[in-house]
């Protein structure tokens, strides 16, 4: 997440128009191909900042806040290649977050620049990539993932139905999430009615899915609207920032009591926060081994196992150990694998979002931005790798967005009514 709302330049940029493939394409063809973002995102990127200097006859700007932490991250994966015990994979994965974070860094003032006619464009192209991706989706579950299939050769590859369309029902509801300033904050009957529309369409897919995760984030986030709403704008950014900080600094403590402390075996919880809970643990046991600097960058697929069993072990002649690709927990995946000093660059993360979110231009702005914040914050906690190149490709675009639609309602609230 970037700055504050800064003034209108004199025309609109062609810029914008880079924005479509990802803004229009991004949450459909997530469907088939459900890793698309990463190139979605940079090939939207790449094009809008060369465009920009281009129109500008200049360098390109960036955010030298997102800069200095993002480049912490970078300098710290990198420099883990020391200590990783997966160093095949720690460069290449550094340099994906390098592609990503440099084109957040480079986008951010392009964003921050936008006059009112771009961020029409721009709510026009979000609206009709929700549309699009609420349609491709109903229309696969009613074909059975005929697309996801087609693009494979006719033949399916064994994936559960939530691995095929979770990534696209949490794509629509970010970009709904996404559009409420373009077409709710002081707009007309017919845009709200759209608006409307889509919301319900994006409840019904993130209700038919089969991802509690994702059900569990929609659900959680109108706890998140209520208490903004309620509470004045400055106190609901400190609190949701607050929460944030300590959920992130006391991760191996709540995942640790989750696992000792609760009947969770036994309990009726679904099979995926079951395994879930064992992973949190098993992963909480290995930060412990390495707490100040972590297994390296990217290594959770290799985290050994110490002999920890699966619950799904009861009652079968073999044992079956833990494993896992990711915790499914991004706060955590950091702390084992870049310890506390990992954690540290992501609490100062916290702290550039909290200073750019009370330096808002208005309080809507402000409880806007901070709504954006806490949802994506949730989407990190239980459903993906924090490191899987499309999710941070989701995860840098969304923090544009809530740029783009925080500036779009505080330029809304300087016009004339």
């Amino acid at each position: 997440m970037t700055g504050a709302v800064t003034g209108e330049t004199p025309r609109p940029s062609m810029a914008i128009w880079a924005f479509a493939p990802v803004l229009v394409l991004g949450p459909a063809l997530t469907c088939g191909v459900p890793r698309i973002m990463a190139p979605l995102f940079l090939i939207s990127m790449v094009l809008a900042i060369a465009i920009d200097a281009w129109e500008r006859r200049r360098r390109p700007d960036f955010d030298m806040g997102l800069l200095r932490v993002f480049g912490a991250f970078i300098l710290l994966g990198v420099a883990s290649r020391l200590w990783t015990i997966n160093p095949d994979e720690t460069l290449g994965k550094a340099g994906q977050l390098a592609a990503a974070f440099g084109c957040t860094v480079l986008a951010a003032p392009i964003v921050m620049r936008m006059t009112v006619a771009d961020l029409k464009r721009m709510g026009w192209m979000i609206a009709a990539g929700l549309f699009a991706g609420i349609a491709m989706y109903i229309n696969e579950m009613r074909t059975n993932f005929w697309f996801y299939d087609a693009l494979r050769g006719g033949v399916s590859d064994g994936s559960v139905i939530d691995t095929k369309q979770n990534k696209a029902v949490v794509l629509c509801a970010i970009w709904m999430f996404a559009l409420f300033p373009f077409m709710v904050f002081r707009a007309d009957r017919r845009l709200r009615a759209v608006f409307a529309a889509l919301v319900l369409g994006t409840l019904y897919i993130t209700t038919t899915t089969h991802s509690a995760s994702a059900q569990g984030v929609m659900g959680a986030s109108v706890i998140v609207i209520l208490g903004l709403w309620v509470l004045p704008s400055r106190w609901g950014t400190v609190l949701t920032l607050a929460v944030s900080a300590a959920m992130v600094a006391s991760m191996p403590l709540l995942t640790w009591h989750a696992y000792h402390s609760t009947n969770w075996v036994e309990s009726g919880l679904p099979d995926s926060v079951k395994s879930r809970v064992e992973i949190w643990e098993q992963a909480t046991r290995r930060m412990m081994e390495k707490p100040a600097l972590g297994w390296g960058l990217d290594s959770a697929e290799v985290l050994p196992n110490r002999g920890e069993q699966s619950y799904l072990a009861i009652g079968r002649d073999k044992p079956v150990d833990i494993k896992h690709l990711h915790p499914h927990n991004g706060p955590l995946q950091i702390w084992f694998e870049l310890g506390v000093v990992g954690i540290g660059v992501l609490l100062a993360l916290f702290a550039l979002v909290y200073q750019r979110l009370q330096e808002a231009a208005t309080d809507m702005a402000r409880r806007y931005g901070t709504f954006m914040w806490g949802t994506i914050f949730l989407y990190t906690l239980s459903i993906w790798g924090i490191w899987q190149s499309w999710f941070v490709a989701t995860l840098c675009f969304t923090g544009l967005l809530a740029v783009a639609g925080m500036r779009r309602i505080a330029l809304t609230a300087s016009e004339p009514r």
